[in-house]
């Protein structure tokens, strides 16, 4: 077995060093694997976000709409509530006990 010097500057064997630096790619890849799948875990947490986002954009349009349905029917009851009033107060007027 010859000595190998490789770029890390040490004498070894080539298949040692060879061995290093596959592990070195094999470091380097999954490093970037990792860089990537954080990558598309955050693209992927942004999404979410705007779903939820309009979601609740979704969900607020319709109890805003719902509120403006609600305020709708409370006009009306009091229109109609006022209105019995004056006339149990015409009737009683015309009435009186």
């Amino acid at each position: 077995m010859r000595a190998w010097r490789c770029s890390s500057c040490h004498l070894t064997t080539k298949d040692e060093c060879m061995l290093f630096q596959k592990g070195k790619r094999t470091r380097i890849l999954a490093k970037e694997g990792k860089e990537l799948e954080a990558l598309l875990r955050m693209a992927k947490g942004v999404k979410n976000r705007e779903k939820q986002v309009l979601c609740m954009e979704g969900e607020w349009d319709e109890m805003r709409s719902r509120v403006i349905v609600a305020s709708k029917w409370c006009l009306l009851l009091v229109k109609i509530g006022t209105a019995d009033l004056a006339v149990v107060r015409q009737v009683k007027a015309r009435h009186p006990s």
